[in-house]
């Protein structure tokens, strides 16, 4: 939500929007978007065979995209024998 809010104060052409669901699973959104209630900023891997079968459309210009780096930590020592596989 940061990122989209961050990006939108920043397009000052585009048309005002307003915000009747949040959810911070993107799948959530999806369905929304899917059931014609609105607009989502969604990742295009989750969405791709929506566009494909005409499901949804990609809207607005690219400057609209929202980048995002996706990090996962993990503490140097050992962990069980799962973890560790998972990690592998």
């Amino acid at each position: 939500g940061w990122a989209v809010e961050r990006k939108l104060a920043g397009a000052t052409d585009m048309p005002q929007l307003n915000r009747i669901y949040e959810n911070s699973l993107a799948d959530g959104l999806r369905s929304m978007a899917l059931s014609g209630l609105g607009v989502a900023w969604l990742p295009l891997t989750t969405t791709h065979q929506d566009i494909l079968r005409g499901r949804l459309v990609r809207t607005g210009s690219p400057d609209l995209d929202v980048d995002l780096d996706i990090r996962i930590h993990r503490p140097q020592r050992r962990l069980s024998r799962r973890a560790e596989e998972l990690w592998s």
